[in-house]
């Protein structure tokens, strides 16, 4: 598939490898399976990929250290991983560590496809879709990333409208919520599932950016897409 590089700075998410991303704010994570420098934390191999070693660590919960309380250096030098220690999947605030088996995301399809058309009971209202569901459309649209850059935001909108009609805004905003929940929680790889393309789901998130901004200047006091094109694009 064409890569296309160029975008605004994220302010949702950023493209990062599965083992070294940045939680949200106000999350708290595992730490990665393989550290910096890609040695496994179980086996000492570098880029270890061993099936035994990502069942152990999918299997393992963690907390934030008590002894330095997550800054990653106790009284006498380094006492935890990356400011968390493993815990009991019972002890308070333990979250779960996840990373896909290898090739795990080789045959994931981003989204559900259908063959015809789902029926709507009446146009899309524009300024009720989300900025995830705007994303999640553009990302499973049937159309070539490298054919959005020239693309009008109308032209970006129709696309996206087209998508949801295909699949259903239901299948669309199930796939939106799914893929905000894995962002917020740092499951990069649940994330990587639902978007394997790094490329296209970053190009797919800058687009997105300029349909919302856009039908978000369009709206009038009720909240509603008012422009003649929008109107025109959801019927």
């Amino acid at each position: 598939m064409p890569v296309q590089s160029t975008r605004k700075p994220a302010r949702r998410t950023a493209a990062r490898s599965i083992a070294h991303q940045t939680p949200a704010a106000g999350t708290v994570v595992a730490p990665p399976r393989l550290n910096f420098a890609g040695f496994c934390s179980y086996c000492d191999t570098r880029w270890c990929t061993s099936t035994k070693c990502v069942e152990r660590y999918n299997t393992s919960f963690w907390v934030v250290c008590g002894e330095c309380s997550g800054t990653g250096l106790g009284e006498w030098g380094v006492c935890c991983t990356f400011g968390m220690t493993e815990a009991k999947s019972t002890t308070p605030g333990a979250v779960g560590a996840f990373e896909p088996l290898p090739g795990d995301l080789a045959p994931v399809i981003a989204l559900p496809t259908r063959t015809t058309s789902v029926s709507t009971s009446g146009p899309l209202d524009l300024a009720s879709v989300s900025f995830d569901e705007w994303w999640a459309a553009l990302y499973a649209s049937d159309s070539p990333q490298s054919a959005w850059a020239p693309m009008t935001a109308e032209a970006l909108t129709d696309l996206a409208v087209q998508t949801i009609t295909r699949l259903g805004y239901d299948v669309i905003s199930q796939t939106a919520l799914q893929i905000r929940d894995a962002i917020t929680n740092g499951r990069w790889g649940a994330w990587e599932a639902l978007m394997p393309s790094r490329e296209r789901r970053n190009s797919a998130d800058f687009h997105a950016d300029t349909i919302a901004r856009l039908i978000a200047q369009a709206s009038n006091a009720s909240g509603r897409a008012s422009l003649v094109w929008a109107q025109a694009v959801a019927a």
